[in-house]
């Protein structure tokens, strides 16, 4: 991967969003999930934090957010690990 692509950036904010998720801060790790979703649009890490934001908007109660993200993975990221089960996280939020 070109690491002009903004992964390392990427993977050091979903790493901020870990720790904020751990502390039970959900906002804050979202907005860090949605900041490492923004900067690097790669396969490797993009459905990585799509499927963690939309972990914390069903946490949140916002099935919509959720549903939108699990939807952007099968979309965007067809190959990806994440988008293997997908299909199940759409079912649970009412795809």
């Amino acid at each position: 991967a070109d690491l002009d692509d903004g992964l390392p950036a990427a993977v050091a904010a979903g790493a901020i969003g870990d720790c904020y998720l751990e502390l039970g801060n959900y906002g804050e790790a979202l907005s860090y999930f949605n900041e490492a979703i923004e900067t690097s649009s790669n396969l490797l890490t993009a459905p990585i934090y799509l499927k963690k934001a939309a972990l914390v908007h069903i946490e949140n109660g916002d099935f919509e957010e959720a549903l939108a993200n699990f939807e952007r993975i099968k979309e965007e990221y067809p190959s990806s690990t994440e988008a293997r089960t997908i299909d199940s996280y759409i079912a649970r939020v009412g795809g």
